[in-house]
């Protein structure tokens, strides 16, 4: 089991509350972490198509990450 990307992040984004942050490498894995202890939650790994997205955001009540539109992780 490895915790964190091989290579390069290349897009970030924080949580509505805070609590999350979502990473998106080079390697083609979304990583969502625990801001406050900095631990991973949440590991998916993409196929090309994943690594080839540059932005992330999350929803309004923080359970959805999105890149361009594309959903692409879900906390329920």
């Amino acid at each position: 089991c490895r915790v964190g990307h091989l290579g390069w992040i290349k897009a970030v984004a924080v949580s509505p509350d805070g609590a999350s942050l979502a990473t998106l490498g080079m390697d083609n894995v979304l990583g969502i972490w625990d801001a406050s202890t900095g631990q991973e939650l949440h590991e998916l790994e993409g196929n090309g198509a994943v690594g080839g997205y540059r932005a992330l955001e999350f929803s309004q009540d923080s359970s959805l990450v999105y890149a361009w539109g594309c959903l692409l992780y879900t906390s329920d």
